[in-house]
């Protein structure tokens, strides 16, 4: 499957008004680019390299993951997981189970909203946010703050 990420663009207007006048009208473009994200939770791919491949399709430029953005079974250290970087905003959570790899590369996430949340059956506890049976020398999310940070 193919997946395009929808962009939507939106256009804020700022002005700074004093008593007379308004002025430095200011313009931002904000460019959101939405993916839908998967719920495949802990079920093993058949095919790895086709795994891969789905999960650079679809997050490729993408800055809001609609939906869980699950990073599993990847097993290879120097995979190239560089096209994560843009993401965001997670709608659901976020699930890294059984990957091998030198880095998860999310420098930009700054919210996972929890709307759908990662429940294991033998405990009855629910997570925004799971990692896993995995060996990962840098787990990048420097920009991810707890529920009550300021």
């Amino acid at each position: 499957k193919n997946f395009q990420p929808v962009t939507l663009v939106s256009v804020i207007f700022g002005a700074e008004q004093s008593r007379h006048s308004v002025s430095n009208y200011s313009l931002i473009l904000l460019f959101v680019t939405v993916c839908v994200g998967t719920n495949r939770q802990l079920s093993k791919p058949s095919d790895r390299n086709h795994h891969y491949e789905d999960l650079r399709s679809r997050y490729t430029n993408c800055t809001e993951v609609d939906g869980n953005l699950e990073i599993t079974w990847l097993e290879e250290k120097q995979i190239d997981l560089s096209f994560l970087h843009h993401i965001r905003e997670v709608t659901g959570y976020v699930l890294i189970f059984h990957a091998d790899v030198e880095k998860i590369p999310l420098p930009n996430l700054l919210v996972i909203r929890g709307r759908t949340l990662f429940e294991l059956n033998n405990r009855n506890d629910s997570f925004a946010l799971l990692v896993v049976q995995s060996k990962i020398n840098n787990l990048e999310m420097p920009e991810l703050r707890g529920k009550n940070a300021l």
